[in-house]
């Protein structure tokens, strides 16, 4: 996408010693610089304004998005209700057991992309390291609720066996199911081309919104 700039003619003295009249606003003169949609992508000044169409199929995100929702949740309450059985808990259900946690990793994924094109690919590595960002702020978090909750804060060796627990939930999941993430058929060039004219999606405004908010 062309950015269209303007470049003044300035009065000045040539070579010879002759004056250059000065130019009139109607004088500028007008050119344009091309800038490849991959640098503009990255762009803060470009985020939220317009968006380079990457081929991704929108119904296909969202699968995928709830794919890793249902996984996340699950590890939790896996993490939760072996907790309980060890523990020989009776106290309230396994939900309010994995609530702190399952709060605290939703609203932390918020922020930290968790749900974005690296956790949603299969690159195995971007997708542990997206998990790995999110499980060391969520994690502390829940055990925070948690003691809130309980009116007492939690002895050290289960605070050191939650996070190694989540972690090996939580990351090894993400990292399994990018490993298992089938091979895109085609190119993203191709599924563009094929597509020709796409209609907005209605969930596109939360790209909006958030490149807007990234820019100002």
């Amino acid at each position: 996408m062309p950015s269209k700039r303007w470049k003044s003619i300035r009065a000045g003295a040539s070579a010879d010693g002759e004056s250059k009249a000065e130019a009139s606003p109607d004088d500028t003169v007008p050119y344009v610089e091309l800038r490849r949609a991959k640098d503009m992508e990255s762009s803060s000044a470009f985020s939220g304004i317009s968006a380079v169409d990457r081929g991704d199929d929108p119904v296909e995100v969202i699968k995928r998005i709830a794919l890793l929702v249902a996984c996340d949740a699950s590890a939790l309450l896996v993490f939760s209700a072996i907790g309980r059985t060890a523990h020989s808990s009776s106290d309230g259900s396994l939900l309010a057991t994995a609530a702190p946690f399952l709060i605290s990793w939703f609203v932390t994924g918020a922020f930290t992309e968790s749900y974005g094109a690296e956790a949603r690919g299969g690159d195995v590595g971007a997708a542990a390291g997206v998990a790995a960002k999110t499980w060391v702020v969520a994690t502390p978090v829940g055990l925070v609720l948690r003691a809130i909750a309980k009116g007492r804060v939690p002895p050290k060796p289960f605070i050191v066996v939650s996070m190694v627990a989540t972690a090996v939930l939580l990351v090894g999941t993400r990292a399994a199911l990018a490993w298992a993430a089938e091979e895109e058929p085609q190119s993203r060039r191709d599924v563009i081309k094929s597509r020709k004219n796409r209609k907005a999606n209605p969930l596109e405004i939360f790209t909006l919104i958030g490149g807007l908010t990234k820019r100002w």
